[in-house]
């Protein structure tokens, strides 16, 4: 067959949005015959929509594992949705302090300086959301694991609120602070990619470990009550109330006592 080659550039640089609208301009011209686009511009363009594709997907799978692992550990439903409901606004709040940082470059200056290209790599805004959801779930099954257990002694919902963030605050805190300082140490890079991939893990340990868990979550759990360890298949005592009455008296944590 017949075929022509066309070179073209653009004074747009290839990561940018120019230049992927333009790679999607030439795609949809008219030809007789197909239309094939190379280049590091395609290449952008290319990558970003078939993580787009994969990602309903990737998260569908993701939830699903991420349920199955925290039903099994805290014993009912209603905390593992919550658990995702509260990771999902962390996780939101990352994405909106990159854009504006990064894509509309309003951290250059406080940054050390860059380029904003208007865009956000794709590839690398998963690889930084998916590590701050797993810190996110990290401190999630540190703090209900606590929580749970002092529910599971007798205490009321609100009391074992309190006592968990009071017994994990401070070992979640500095374990976050540990993370950020140890990531944030990449924005003194001269590489943009370094800097948003340090800047984007610190920002997703700090928002996680003090606003998420230290005020977001006690707030949830408090107002849904009990609820929070409902679960179809345990309607009997909790563990801590039956274990106490096998003692032949009650659960001293339960009454306070000492």
């Amino acid at each position: 067959g017949e075929g022509a080659v066309l070179l073209a550039a653009t004074s747009a640089a290839p990561d940018t949005r120019a230049a992927q609208t333009a790679v999607r301009q030439v795609r949809d011209t008219s030809a007789p015959g197909s239309v094939l686009v190379g280049g590091r511009a395609a290449e952008v363009t290319d990558t970003a929509r078939r993580v787009l594709d994969a990602l309903p997907t990737c998260l569908l799978l993701l939830g699903a594992g991420l349920m199955l692992l925290l039903s099994a550990f805290t014993r009912t439903l209603v905390a593992p949705l919550k658990a995702l409901a509260v990771a999902a606004v962390s996780l939101g709040a990352i994405l909106g302090a990159l854009v504006v940082l990064f894509q509309d470059g309003r951290g250059a200056a406080l940054l050390g300086g860059f380029t904003a290209t208007g865009t956000l790599d794709a590839s690398m805004l998963l690889f930084v959301l998916f590590i701050a959801l797993a810190l996110s779930v990290d401190y999630e099954v540190f703090l209900l694991g606590r929580i749970r257990e002092e529910f599971d002694r007798g205490g009321d919902n609100r009391t074992s609120v309190v006592e968990g963030i009071a017994r994990t605050g401070r070992l979640m805190t500095s374990a976050a602070a540990a993370v950020a300082i140890s990531t944030a140490a990449m924005a003194t890079s001269q590489v943009a990619l370094l800097k948003f991939i340090g800047i984007g893990v610190a920002l997703g340990a700090l928002v996680d470990a003090v606003l998420v868990r230290g005020v977001l979550v006690p707030a949830v759990m408090a107002a849904l009550g009990p609820l929070t360890w409902w679960s179809p298949t345990c309607t009997g005592p909790r563990p801590g109330i039956v274990a106490a009455d096998k003692r032949g008296g009650a659960d001293p944590d339960a009454s306070g006592s000492t």
